[in-house]
Formats: structure tokens, sequence, C-alpha cells
């Protein structure tokens, strides 16, 4: 049974990194908002798209994005 869970562990590690080179790599804009609709996390693509750095919109409300355009 041990070993079953650290190989479930293992594949689930390196399914996460997978996702998060994907989302990294992607030329789609990737945004992870909170229930409060703060933004938790930004991709390059959406950096790119929005002109925008991740360090300028992290913690903020996505309605800064409408307000701008």
């Amino acid at each position: 049974m041990c070993c079953d869970r650290k190989r479930a562990e293992a594949a689930l590690c390196n399914s996460q990194k997978r996702l998060s080179l994907l989302i990294q790599q992607t030329s789609i804009a990737v945004i992870q908002w909170s229930t409060e609709f703060l933004v938790r996390a930004w991709n390059p693509a959406a950096e790119k798209i929005f002109g925008y750095t991740v360090v300028k919109v992290m913690g903020r409300s996505l309605d800064f994005l409408i307000a701008s355009r």
C-alpha cells in the first residue's frame, strides 16, 4: 500500500510539473483568480496580451482589465 501511494504521489507531481510547463509556454493567456476575483497566477502570454507584468497584477482585482480597455 505504501509503494502505491508513493507512485501515485510521484505521478501527481510529474503531472503538475507538466501542466505548469504547458501553461508557461502556451500563447493563450492563462489567469488564475481567487473566489474574490483577485489574480493568483498570470502566465507570460497574459503579460504579452494585456501588457501587465505578473508583479503588477498579483493580488489585484480583475476589474482593472475591464477599466483599462
